[in-house]
Parts: C-alpha cells; structure tokens; sequence
C-alpha cells in the first residue's frame, strides 16, 4: 500500500470527506485527491500534519499493514 492509499483509508476510517480533510489540513481538496490517486505525495511537514489529524504515526502512513497482516502479526 503507499502513502495515497494509506492516506484513503484513514480518512475514511474517520469518515471524513476529501473536503474535511483538506479543511483540516488546511490544503486544498484538490491535493488530497491527487495523493489519494496516486498523482502526488505529501510534504514531510504535511505527513506530521496528517498523522496528528488521524491519530496515528508518521510510520504508520509511510508503511500502513493491511489489517490481515496487522491480525497475523498479533498471532
């Protein structure tokens, strides 16, 4: 998975719009939609930026685990 779809998937864990989550990151919904598709990545200061917005670690979006890694990881 990169970053884009790493990106996807905590938005929509957080059941945030593209549209939130440019409004919270203060970008537009445009570069939220180019990472998401691939056709862009975020600065290093905007990964800081997004893992405090999703909770989760820089590491955590630079190298996201599906669940059913993260579930046989756990075993």
């Amino acid at each position: 998975m990169d970053i884009g779809k790493a990106v996807k998937a905590q938005r929509l864990k957080m059941g945030m719009t593209q549209l939130e989550l440019a409004y919270a990151a203060k970008i537009t919904p445009t570069a939220v939609s180019m990472w998401e598709r691939g056709k862009a990545k975020p600065h290093y200061d905007m990964l800081t930026k997004l893992s405090e917005i999703f909770g989760v670690s820089e590491r955590d979006l630079l190298f996201p685990q599906d669940e059913t890694e993260k579930n046989e990881d756990s075993k």
